[in-house]
């Protein structure tokens, strides 16, 4: 996936004004409307942006836009933003597009905040309740434990983002996800960041930090991600591919939109070997039973244990103390054990040979020189 709100709403709301309007004249009639579709981004549990209108809705009076402006200007609603900005007009770079993304309010609702505004902007402490807006997806969708987890999970395949806000997510029945998600102006960038939806910006890609907002390993389908996608003394990094498709934007194939009805969780798909969710062939781990907490010494992987097992001469060399790095040089000898000192050679899939400068490895595998304080003419592994 950045100091954005971790995961916004799919698309602020998709109701269409005008729809059970707000009533009341002066601030109960503002208060109306602020309590009905507003709050499906700016509630308590969502406040996108940083403004929460369900707590307090006279937060308008004293919030400033995105670059220091005034949100309302008593005696002056055309310089106020909250007018602008749902009335749609007079907007400056910066400053984004018209609110809610659905569209401008009636032109009475617009009528009755600018006259509230040009009449000092006053706080009626008479005005009870709000508006109750139907809409679509809830109150809080913008928080994103609630809607980051439904993109996640997607329990019903037939309300994936796509049926309502168009194939490419640039609007349909309900507005484009770029009005909100690429607040505070609108933008498609989101689609190709990998940390807005999960991982850590500028770090990694990979959780934790969840699609749902989860902070932490918790619970997730595989809390070792890290682990294997950082700089480790032992192997470079795993890129996303090692078991995933990776992707190139939110819609690419595969990813969390996929063609099936499967939830829109990341599918596995390892570059080698195979697995069915439930067993693996030809592991990465071998025949080691993971996860499992602790430091891996050379050991946990070539423990002497099982040299015999391993190709060619290996025991041989083993019992008369020839140590790996003679032939392996992405090691060498520490106290206790080995330190990889070439990380990119070491669990990379391919056994790297580098015999000292005196031997010299032919073709059929057999090797002519000194080594070991011994010579050897074509030996065979």
């Amino acid at each position: 996936m950045f100091s954005l709100v971790l995961f916004h709403l799919m698309a602020c709301d998709d109701t269409l004004w005008p729809v059970a309007e707000p009533t009341g004249e002066g601030w109960c009639g503002v208060q109306s409307l602020l309590g009905g579709e507003c709050l499906t981004c700016h509630s308590a549990a969502s406040a996108l942006g940083g403004l929460d209108l369900e707590t307090d809705p006279t937060a308008v009076l004293t919030f400033t836009g995105p670059t220091g402006q005034a949100f309302v200007v008593p005696g002056d609603h055309a310089s106020s933003f909250l007018y602008r900005k749902l009335a749609g007009t007079d907007l400056a770079a910066g400053e984004g597009t018209v609110m809610p993304p659905s569209g401008s309010p009636s032109a009475e609702i617009l009528a009755n905040l600018a006259t509230w505004i040009d009449d000092g902007a006053t706080i009626d402490t008479s005005c009870t309740g709000g508006g109750e807006t139907p809409r679509f997806h809830p109150v809080g969708w913008a928080d994103p434990d609630v809607h980051g987890t439904e993109a996640k999970l997607r329990t019903d395949a037939t309300l994936v983002c796509t049926s309502c806000h168009g194939e490419a997510l640039e609007g349909g029945t309900g507005p484009s996800c770029d009005t909100c998600h690429g607040s505070p102006v609108a933008s498609d960038a989101w689609r190709t960041d990998c940390t807005f939806c999960h991982g850590e910006p500028g770090v990694s890609e990979a959780p934790p930090r969840q699609i749902d907002g989860a902070l932490t390993s918790a619970g997730a389908a595989f809390p070792a991600h890290r682990i294997h996608t950082d700089d480790t003394t032992l192997a470079t990094p795993f890129g996303c591919d090692t078991c995933h498709v990776e992707p190139t934007s939110v819609l690419s194939p595969g990813h969390l939109f996929i063609d099936d009805d499967t939830p829109g969780v990341a599918e596995v798909a390892m570059a080698q070997g195979t697995w069915d969710g439930a067993s693996c062939t030809d592991t990465c781990h071998g025949a080691a039973a993971f996860p499992v907490t602790g430091t891996a010494g050379c050991g946990s992987c070539h423990s002497v244990a099982v040299v015999a097992s391993l190709s060619g001469e290996h025991a041989e060399h083993a019992n008369h103390a020839v140590t790996c790095d003679e032939c392996h040089d992405s090691v060498t000898p520490a106290n206790p054990g080995y330190t990889v000192t070439r990380p990119e050679q070491h669990m990379n899939g391919t056994v790297d040979i580098t015999l000292p400068v005196e031997m010299t490895r032919n073709a059929d595998g057999s090797c002519t020189g000194t080594c070991h304080l011994e010579t050897h003419t074509n030996a065979t592994w």
